[in-house]
């Protein structure tokens, strides 16, 4: 599922009327409208997406995390520098394979990747309707996230765990 939003531009839309008159084709201009572009996708938006599912399902809301937010940047910052898409690098290390120990140390953890969504809402429930990255977000386990967006190209890498330490 993919949603598009509006340009970041500020579309200026003006409505024409024609008509027919005694004198042949009149023209009316209707007052100007605004379309407002949708604001960028952001970290926080998708961590309040993703907590209204868990608050839903009677868990506690995900925390977010710098270390796991530091990872999840890291691994979007591959991805683009490296043009894949997967939660498997192109040398076959997974997210996990990086982060050291001493850095963060879990018990359980999960990632899901998204891309194409500009709007989180709409990301979240694409997400639910898949029943792993369904699983990551309603595990009762996972406590914190590290949250990292692109807006273009539009994606977001969530990293969730259980502990950080």
């Amino acid at each position: 599922m993919f949603s598009k939003r509006p340009s970041t531009t500020a579309a200026v839309v003006v409505s024409v009327i024609v008509a027919w008159g005694p004198v042949g084709v009149v023209l009316k201009a209707q007052r100007p409208s605004v379309v407002t572009p949708a604001p960028p996708l952001s970290a926080h938006d998708v961590l309040v997406a993703m907590n209204a599912s868990r608050v839903h399902d009677g868990l506690t809301p995900l925390v977010m995390d710098a270390r796991l937010t530091a990872a999840a940047r890291d691994k979007m910052a591959d991805m683009l520098r490296r043009h894949y898409f997967d939660h498997k690098s192109p040398d076959g290390k997974s997210i996990w394979d990086t982060i050291p120990p001493d850095k963060c140390a879990y018990g359980v953890a999960g990632e899901n990747l998204a891309r194409g969504f500009s709007d989180p809402a709409a990301m979240e429930t694409s997400w639910m309707h898949s029943a792993s990255h369904r699983e990551n977000i309603l595990n009762r386990d996972h406590k914190l996230t590290g949250i990292a967006v692109s807006q273009s190209p539009p994606m977001a890498v969530v990293l969730f765990a259980d502990t950080c330490g």
